[in-house]
């Protein structure tokens, strides 16, 4: 079950359906052997498609209610990032105001690097600089983002949104 969440990533980019059903594999997976590490992962997941690409908005709340319960007593560290991630970047926005959806951005950010996930680390860096923008944050906060974001991409040494982090002042 683990593993498949795994693949949940590639399959996104890859091939939508495949996405779809690697995602229904893993909850009809665990619904029928049992909860396994990446079981509230999928459960939001879940919440996403349902919410998302199938616009059934309610049904999806009731996974996003789902993960919030087996969150309390199932939540491993290698998925809490992962899990805030799709939280704060396709659930929360629907839900509450987007600076709450940065401030658990952060908190995705904070548990990848834990979990040693450096993919989520940096996605969860770049989104907090675009998140900073679209919620009008002063242009010094916003600096501070990209500043976080260039040097953690300068640490793990990737070009993955490096051209996202040339930040100048247009007047200086």
């Amino acid at each position: 079950i683990d593993l498949i969440s795994q693949l949940f990533n590639s399959a996104f980019i890859i091939n939508q359906n495949l996405f779809l059903l690697l995602t229904c594999t893993n909850i009809n997976l665990s619904l029928r052997y049992g909860y396994a590490d990446s079981t509230s992962f999928a459960c939001i997941v879940y919440a996403f498609i349902m919410m998302h690409p199938l616009n059934r908005y309610k049904e999806g709340l009731e996974y996003v209610e789902c993960y919030n319960r087996l969150s309390q007593i199932h939540l491993t560290p290698s998925f809490a990032g992962k899990n805030h991630f799709v939280m704060g970047s396709f659930i929360e926005p629907y839900r509450f105001p987007m600076a709450t959806a940065i401030e658990t951005i952060s908190k995705a950010y904070q548990c990848s690097y834990e979990a040693g996930d450096l993919a989520y680390s940096n996605y969860c860096n770049i989104l907090q600089i675009i998140i900073s923008q679209m919620i009008g944050k002063p242009l010094n906060l916003t600096e501070y983002h990209i500043q976080t974001a260039a040097l953690f991409i300068k640490k793990i040494r990737t070009n993955d949104f490096k051209a996202l982090t040339n930040f100048r002042y247009p007047f200086s």
